[in-house]
């Protein structure tokens, strides 16, 4: 990810100085740095720029970027890997960002975790739904065949792996259909991809 000075952060970020030197010295790897940024962080002074918590920070502006290049109808394909949700966590029940939350998972229970997560999975789904309708309204959903896929579950709890990868495919082809299955994404691409029914 590349941070330019025009890049709008979500609300609760702290997009400072501070934030950015603690970020700009852990990136270089230094012990200082390193030892800086965490001490930094564990007060809660500052955010941090670095994957995945800058990513997760700037979430609203990346699907902006994508938006406009959809819209731009210059560009057949747009591909984003995109850190969110991921630990460290970061959002607030109003999925607005707090970065203390991602310092404090090393001491929060399975439970905490769950729920957190579910929270991240809850407002990445709303960000999605408002990308979405603005899509709609610039009338080119239609046009669009769109895979949102996590790169792997939770990893919380082994008990927790079949409930936790997500992976939603917009075909040309098929209209709204919604399909809640636990399966394996090498099962699901097959289906997709070669046309075989498991």
């Amino acid at each position: 990810m590349i941070f330019n000075k025009d890049q709008t952060f979500l609300k609760g970020f702290r997009n400072s100085y501070l934030t950015l030197i603690i970020s700009v010295f852990k990136n270089n790897s230094s012990i200082i740095g390193n030892t800086f940024w965490r001490i930094t962080r564990h007060l809660n002074l500052a955010d941090s720029l670095l994957d995945p918590e800058g990513e997760k920070a700037s979430f609203e502006y990346i699907l902006n970027q994508i938006f406009l290049s959809i819209s731009s109808k210059e560009i057949d394909l747009v591909f984003a890997h995109i850190l969110v949700p991921h630990v460290p966590y970061g959002f607030d029940n109003n999925c607005n960002y707090d970065g203390y939350r991602g310092v404090r998972y090393n001491s929060m229970s399975i439970d905490d975790k769950r729920s957190q997560h579910n929270l991240e999975r809850n407002c990445v789904a709303i960000f999605f739904d408002v990308f979405f309708e603005k899509l709609k309204k610039k009338k080119v959903w239609e046009d669009l065949e769109i895979t949102i896929l996590s790169d792997h579950d939770s990893r919380i709890s082994e008990k927790d792996i079949p409930h936790t990868a997500v992976f939603a495919h917009k075909s040309l082809k098929n209209k709204s259909k919604l399909n809640y299955n636990a399966k394996t994404t090498n099962q699901i691409f097959k289906k997709i991809f070669i046309g075989e029914s498991n």
